[in-house]
């Protein structure tokens, strides 16, 4: 990963030096999606700009609360993305009116560009997401969560929804011997936009897990 400084997000290798330059802004999972499929072949000159110097794989980081390290899975470096293209750390202040530029915290000079692709994704609460700009700092604040977690005897998780109902499971299964219990407001968990047979099977095995689920409070 180069910094904004160094690259300025625009030194590819050789073989698209003059292809069109395409800024991605945002290394997530949709970003470096369309940053993949359009180096591919070299056609374009593509750049990834993120604040952070890593990839984050929270879908799976919710686990890192209760298995020592897990997060050091769910953290891995942009250095092997694309083959041509390149990727800039910088946190992007603004973004021009005809999408042909950006401007860089801390960088008077902008990036430009011939195509840009916003993929800036969503921000959620830790332990879901980290909010970390350099992945050294993650491993700590998993570290220090786990220790409240294994110290306690009882875990309440607050809210039904997909990412409640996730970490419900992951204590469950790997503190099984503490009480865990998960609160919800509405009559059943999930929401709406899940089907209704997620529904029905999701409270067919609500019942067979070892914590207590408390509805419409």
């Amino acid at each position: 990963t180069h910094s904004s400084h160094s690259t300025m997000g625009t030194r590819g290798s050789k073989e698209v030096k003059d292809k069109p330059v395409v800024l991605i802004v945002g290394g997530g999972y949709g970003g470096v999606a369309v940053a993949k499929l359009l180096d591919k072949g070299a056609a374009f000159n593509v750049v990834i700009i993120d604040r952070k110097n890593y990839f984050l794989h929270n879908m799976a980081l919710l686990r890192a609360t209760c298995v020592e390290d897990w997060e050091k899975k769910c953290i891995i470096p942009y250095t092997k993305v694309l083959k041509y293209g390149s990727v800039v750390q910088g946190e992007v202040e603004a973004i021009a009116k005809d999408g042909k530029s950006i401007k860089v915290h801390g960088e008077e000079k902008e990036i430009r560009c011939d195509y840009m692709v916003v993929c800036t994704g969503s921000s959620y609460a830790f332990p879901a997401k980290v909010a970390e700009v350099d992945a050294t700092s993650v491993p700590g604040k998993y570290s220090k969560m786990r220790q409240v977690v294994n110290a306690a005897e009882n875990i309440t998780v607050i809210g039904g929804g997909a990412v409640g109902l996730e970490l419900t499971g992951e204590l469950s299964h790997y503190c099984s011997k503490k009480n865990i219990t998960l609160i919800h407001s509405g009559e059943t968990l999930l929401n709406v936009i899940f089907s209704e047979r997620l529904f029905l099977e999701n409270q067919t095995r609500q019942r067979t897990r070892e914590h207590t689920t408390l509805l419409e409070l």
